[in-house]
């Protein structure tokens, strides 16, 4: 038995941090006994209620039927308004939701009482709507509480692969939420469409380091976004996952001819969707760069997934890949030779671009560590593996290699028994595992004599229900790691998921 001093000792670290699935209200003490309040750091609940709206014959707890499938009946008021503010030591909320259903999410009251714990400094939403209803006044209101002073990191993230639609009620919550917290935001992560735009370029951000926006792009203010966020000007992250209206074609961050100063001289991370060849952002960026994604959104193969999945009707993205050529006159543009992280998704184009490309990227970033490509062939029946592999071979110092090589025959996304009768067969899956070992071995032979560092493979491949995921593929030295022929395998390890939130 351990001594009661022991135990006093680990509970901070045992408990700083709990996960709870919540299907309809509960009590706080039902969740988390009192006596563990203190310890708490990070709270995080998962709302995994099923919504009359969605789910027309699902059967509730007697003694908690849902009263508006449109706002989230599984956090109960009293744990979220109440409970909360009885653990001191917590920093960090996160709400979630396993499902995807378009509108449902939590109230103002909700947010709020979130959002004025004294010590946050670390709140999410994810895959669930702010304020889905107008069922209160969005504003501090008359409680006397509030907004935290220590809040520091504001994450919404929407699970939604066809255009997001906005709510007056969101417009005006996150509105209230950026104006409370401009001064001491670090990190901000919107959808495009409800997100005050106009307001966050009418402000001053003395602490901002990374800015995420995903969506669709706004059209009012027209203003360049190289000029329209130079009021962040201590940006390390900009993510701008921005797909254009219909029949309006993507607009350059700098517009070439525009006439403005680079705003952001402490930028390390820039992923920009649908680049331009002609945006003159690539040729200012800081020396400080050591990551730059030049990728479609939603990316490629996510496209295909969705496609599969959902009508063509709610799909209302449809932009030409870049092109290898595009891809080669942006990198040419980029005086940034320490980039640490590279991400590329071109099709093949002109012959010999691709080529070009290929080894301009071994000769002029050689101290990347993390390479992500993808690579689609435009209808060409052979993928030159070995070519590619050789390409790349002098990335001395390459870590992680990340490949999706557009292989003919790759079974393609199954949402549906009869998808996967055609697609997913266990013949045509075990083909296609024999391919993603052999992409694999042909890459770790290639470069594991130059790159003693390289230490894993992914192939992208599709799982059936699931979408496009990463198999995994540990690279093995027979002599340890030094540089020099040496026999070398891979080995096969669990499957990871093709995307994160962040």
């Amino acid at each position: 038995m351990t001594s009661k001093r022991l135990r006093e000792a680990s509970m901070p670290i045992l408990f700083s941090s709990c996960y709870q699935r919540l299907e309809y209200p509960a009590a706080a003490e039902d969740i988390i006994p009192q006596k563990l309040w203190q310890y708490v750091r990070t709270l995080h609940l998962k709302c995994v209620c099923r919504p009359l709206r969605a789910f027309p014959h699902t059967v509730y707890d007697d003694a908690h039927p849902p009263t508006d499938p449109v706002v989230c009946g599984a956090f109960h008021r009293w744990l979220t308004d109440v409970a909360v503010r009885k653990m001191p030591r917590l920093t960090e909320v996160v709400f979630d939701n396993c499902k995807y259903i378009p509108v449902h999410g939590l109230p103002w009251r909700t947010v709020r009482a979130m959002l004025t714990i004294p010590n946050l400094h670390h709140f999410a939403i994810a895959s669930l709507r702010i304020c889905p209803t107008a069922d209160d006044t969005v504003e501090w209101g008359d409680s006397g509480l509030q907004p935290s002073a220590a809040l520091s990191s504001f994450r919404y993230w929407v699970r939604d692969p066809t255009p997001t639609r906005s709510f007056p009620a969101e417009e005006r919550g996150l509105d209230t939420v950026v104006r409370a917290f401009h001064a001491s935001l670090e990190t901000l992560d919107l959808p495009s469409e409800p997100a005050p735009i106009q307001l966050m370029c009418s402000l001053s951000w003395p602490r901002l380091r990374e800015l995420r926006l995903r969506g669709l792009r706004w059209t009012t203010p027209s203003t360049p976004i190289v000029s329209l966020f130079a009021c962040m000007p201590h940006l390390r992250t900009l993510v701008l996952q921005l797909y254009e209206p219909e029949h309006v074609d993507a607009r350059a961050v700098w517009p070439r001819g525009f006439s403005a100063t680079y705003p952001w001289p402490e930028l390390e991370y820039l992923s920009i969707s649908h680049p331009d060849a002609d945006d003159d952002i690539y040729a200012h960026l800081p020396p400080t760069l050591r990551g730059l994604a030049l990728r479609s959104w939603p990316h490629f193969c996510v496209q295909i997934k969705n496609d599969n999945e959902y009508p063509p009707r709610d799909l209302r993205w449809s932009f030409p890949m870049a092109n290898a050529s595009s891809i080669l006159r942006i990198l040419q543009r980029c005086g940034t030779p320490d980039l640490r992280t590279l991400e590329l998704e071109y099709e093949v184009d002109e012959p010999g671009v691709d080529a070009e490309l290929l080894q301009y990227v071994a000769a002029s970033f050689p101290r990347l560590r993390t390479l992500e490509l993808h690579r689609y062939r435009n209808g060409d029946p052979v993928v030159p593996t070995a070519e590619i592999a050789r390409y790349l071979s002098p990335l001395a110092e390459l870590a992680m290699l990340k490949l999706h090589l557009d292989f003919p025959g790759t079974p393609p996304p199954a949402f549906s028994p009869a998808d996967q009768r055609r697609f997913c067969n266990s013949k045509a899956l075990a083909a296609y595992d024999v391919t993603l070992r052999s992409t694999a071995a042909t890459f770790a032979s290639a470069l594991t004599y130059t790159s003693p560092s390289l230490r894993e493979i992914w192939v992208l491949r599709y799982v059936a229900y699931r979408g496009p995921m990463w198999a995994d593929f540990s690279v093995i030295r027979a002599d340890g790691g030094a540089p020099g022929a040496a026999e070398v395998r891979v080995q096969r390890q669990d499957g990871r998921f093709y995307m994160s939130r962040t």
